[in-house]
């Protein structure tokens, strides 16, 4: 994998699924899309205080299963709320995923700037903006986020 960097997954990612002629298993599917909808709501109850996310899948690809998911923002019923929007969920979600599977190998290295954490395993490099590695960091202490998080395929960092 050539560097990947998390700034483009804001507000959308790809998902690919690899898969024998033009259908998925329907347990996979859908507790892969749950299990990151469940991660991005919980992240953004963190981050996001008297705003609601829907993640919807937005696309469907040819061939291989692919589908394009993308976070939705709506302002909550919370009139006192004076946060403003972060839109760092999905980039948040992808970090913990990448993040999860280099942890397999102990060989990783982690270089943390003002700007940005690169996260580098062989070839593989994951640039992470600051703000989001933080943010990152914030949501591993919410149990409905590490939950979720942690019940995505191990494969699904390939997939993205």
């Amino acid at each position: 994998m050539p560097t990947v960097n998390i700034a483009e997954f804001e507000d959308g990612f790809v998902i690919h699924f690899d898969t024998e002629g033009e259908r998925i298993n329907a347990y996979a599917l859908a507790s892969t899309l749950a299990g990151i909808a469940d991660a991005a709501k919980a992240a953004n109850s963190n981050i996001n205080f008297g705003y609601d996310i829907e993640i919807v899948v937005e696309a469907i690809g040819p061939g291989s299963f692919r589908a394009m998911l993308r976070a939705i923002y709506k302002q909550s019923g919370n009139l006192f709320s004076g946060n403003s929007l972060r839109t760092v969920v999905l980039g948040l979600v992808t970090t913990f995923i990448y993040e999860k599977a280099f942890s397999v190998d102990h060989k990783i290295k982690i270089e943390i700037s003002t700007d940005e954490v690169v996260i580098e395993n062989g070839k593989d490099r994951v640039i992470v903006p600051r703000n989001i590695y933080d943010a990152t960091r914030l949501a591993e202490q919410n149990p409905q986020f590490a939950r979720a998080a942690n019940s995505l395929p191990s494969s699904l960092r390939t997939t993205l």
